[in-house]
């Protein structure tokens, strides 16, 4: 994950491509694609806004104020997500905090880059303007505004971390996720398994507690193992 200072954007032009007459009001979707403002989580969803453009869909992009370039370059509309901060922004705030307050910090780490989108999405339900979601997995209020709304969400995943908690199978090949060579020594294999071990077991966990609290408050079920 790259923070708001990385200029590494993948080159987004519009797709460009005038939308077929074959295409009715009806067949078109309405697409929200959210993310937190980092590079590393918005470059995997620029092939797939640009590509719903070119097949004659509607994009909308949400995220912080300072990414709205990036709607006008996939041919969507950009929809501001107040509230949403970015990771350079936190990186400062956590530098003058004593350790108390950064235990406390870390508690609202995932939910200081959803913002308001819970709300958005909501009045984007009661407005018909979406068909669809797509979110970046650190914007938990997405999947719970799914819930509450009924429209379908797809959870991005920009990397293979989250699969190595459930892809580990210590004494045989390891899974195409974690591209570990399958002649670990057992040595390398214990370590590893017990960096995921802490990763998954105690960090996710800790980092995940604010997001399911609020998941409950709002009458949702508990979410499916690995969310």
């Amino acid at each position: 994950m790259t923070d708001g200072n990385d200029n590494r954007l993948l080159d987004a032009k519009s797709a460009g491509e005038p939308i077929s007459d074959a295409w009715s009001s009806q067949q078109q979707l309405r697409i929200l694609f959210v993310s937190v403002p980092a590079y590393g989580h918005i470059n995997p969803m620029i092939p797939w806004m640009k590509e719903c453009r070119a097949r004659g869909h509607k994009v909308l992009f949400a995220s912080h104020k300072s990414r709205s370039s990036i709607a006008e370059q996939v041919g969507g509309e950009f929809l501001e997500v107040p509230g949403m901060i970015p990771m350079a922004e936190e990186k400062k705030k956590m530098e003058s905090l004593g350790i108390c307050a950064k235990i406390s910090f870390a508690l609202d780490i995932i939910g200081s880059k959803n913002g308001s989108i819970y709300d958005i999405i909501q009045d984007l339900h009661r407005a018909n303007r979406i068909d669809a979601i797509v979110a970046d997995f650190f914007v938990s209020d997405a999947i719970d505004a799914s819930d509450k709304t009924g429209v379908p969400v797809f959870v991005v995943n920009p990397n293979a971390g989250a699969f190595r908690m459930y892809n580990v199978d210590f004494w045989g090949a390891p899974s195409r996720f974690t591209g570990t060579h399958a002649s670990m020594s057992l040595w390398e294999r214990t370590v590893s398994y017990l960096i995921q071990l802490l990763v998954f077991g105690l960090i996710v966990p800790f980092i995940t507690m604010k997001p399911r609290y609020q998941r409950w408050r709002r009458g949702r079920p508990p979410p499916p193992p690995g969310h």
